[in-house]
């Protein structure tokens, strides 16, 4: 369980919890790493050829330096873009509350109303965690878009759902 009063500045006086919880932090990969690792090992090998073949080869300042920002960016996909998701793992926490679901992710705190919140899909994963993901459509540009956001891989995901489930019972 997690430290209640960080909730507290952004509930309301008579607002009470319903249920609050952390992610499990061992869930650092997702979904998209399976393609994103071996691209970025892609990229930062190219980045890293290109880099000694300037160094190597060139008397271009101009070579050197343009393949530094392509390191970085491998560098950034590979490792650091990880470290990221770890750090933004370990300061995420959620709550549902009698009026509303709040979601801190490291300093951006995001409030959803039952009047704001679509229905939920569970999805259970293999280590006995869930996640209670909520997914909304809208029409931008010529193109429909989705936004996709949630409580990610809670070992109590049953009990965020009962939650969840009041929460929606109080509203209607």
């Amino acid at each position: 369980m997690i430290d209640q009063p960080i909730f507290k500045p952004y509930m309301q006086l008579d607002e009470y919890l319903l249920w609050c919880g952390k992610p499990d932090r061992i869930h650092i990969l997702g979904g998209q790493d399976v393609i994103l690792i071996p691209f970025s090992l892609l990229w930062l090998a190219f980045s890293l050829f290109w880099e000694w073949q300037a160094i190597a080869y060139s008397d271009s300042l101009l070579m050197v330096l343009w393949g530094l920002p392509f390191i970085a960016i491998g560098l950034y996909l590979l490792f650091f873009r990880l470290i990221h998701q770890a750090y933004l793992l370990k300061h995420t926490a959620y709550a549902i509350t009698n009026r509303q679901l709040i979601i801190i992710e490291g300093r951006r705190v995001h409030f959803y109303t039952p009047a704001n919140l679509p229905p939920a899909m569970l999805k259970v994963h293999r280590d006995g965690t869930g996640s209670l993901l909520f997914y909304e459509s809208y029409y931008r540009n010529g193109r429909t878009r989705t936004l996709s956001y949630g409580m990610k891989y809670i070992r109590d995901y049953m009990e965020a759902q009962r939650a969840l489930g009041l929460l929606q019972e109080e509203f209607r």
